[in-house]
C-alpha cells in the first residue's frame, strides 16, 4: 500500500497549488454571459413590437422545437422556411416573434446551464478542499505513525480515490463549459436564418 502515497500526495500537492476559484467565480475559460441579448444577434424589426404574435400556437411550437439542440440546423433552417412561407401577409411580424420567442427558450436553457456550471465548480473546490485535507492527513500520519485515528491505508484509499473524482470532473469541465457557447452559436445561427426569411 506504500506505493500508492507518492502519487496521491503528486496528486495532492497539484490540487492544492492550483489558483483557488473564489466563491461565485467562473471556472470557465470561455467568458461568462448571463443572457444573450437580440442587439447581439439580431437586425431585423424591434422585438416590442410583435407582442401579440409570441404566444400564437404555431410560433410557439416551431420555436421550441428550434431552439432544442437535438434539432440539426439544417432542419431548422427547412422548418422556418416552410413556417415563411405559410405565414401570409404577416410574416415578417411571425418571424420576428419566432426569433424573440426562441431567443427566450435559448436563454432559459443558458441559464440553467450557468446556473449548473456555478454549482459544479463549488464541488469542485469542496472536493479539493477535501483532498488537500486528506493529503494533509495523510502526511500527519505518516510523520508521526500514530496508532490513534483512521489507519494510514484507510486514509491513502480515500485520498486516492477523492482525488480520482476531482481528476476525472475536471477533465469533464471542459465539455461542460462548452454547453453555454454551443447555445450561443445556435442563437445566432437562428436568428440569421429567420432574418433571412424577412421581407
Amino acid at each position: 500500500m506504500f506505493w500508492i502515497l507518492p502519487a496521491c500526495l503528486t496528486a495532492f500537492l497539484i490540487v492544492s497549488s492550483a489558483p483557488a476559484a473564489a466563491e461565485g467565480e467562473w471556472p470557465c475559460i470561455q467568458r461568462k454571459v448571463d443572457e444573450l441579448t437580440a442587439a447581439q444577434m439580431w437586425d431585423g424589426p424591434g422585438l416590442d413590437t410583435v407582442a401579440n404574435w409570441r404566444d400564437d400556437p404555431a410560433v410557439a411550437a416551431l420555436a421550441a422545437e428550434l431552439a432544442q439542440r437535438r434539432m440539426p440546423l439544417e432542419e431548422a433552417a427547412s422548418r422556418t422556411e416552410r413556417f415563411a412561407a405559410e405565414a401570409g401577409r404577416d410574416r415578417d411580424a411571425k418571424l420576428t416573434a419566432l426569433f424573440a420567442r426562441v431567443l427566450d427558450r435559448i436563454n432559459a436553457e443558458r441559464g440553467r446551464l450557468v446556473a449548473g456550471i456555478e454549482r459544479y465548480a463549488r464541488k469542485q473546490r469542496e472536493l479539493a478542499e477535501r483532498v488537500k485535507g486528506t493529503g494533509l492527513a495523510v502526511a500527519a500520519r505518516r510523520a508521526q505513525l500514530s496508532a490513534n485515528g483512521p489507519s494510514l491505508p484507510e486514509l491513502e484509499e480515500t485520498l486516492r480515490w477523492d482525488t480520482r473524482i476531482y481528476d476525472e470532473r475536471q477533465a469533464a469541465l471542459t465539455y461542460v463549459c462548452e454547453s453555454p457557447t454551443l447555445l450561443e452559436q445556435r442563437a445566432f445561427a437562428l436568428a440569421r436564418e429567420i432574418r433571412s426569411r424577412l421581407d
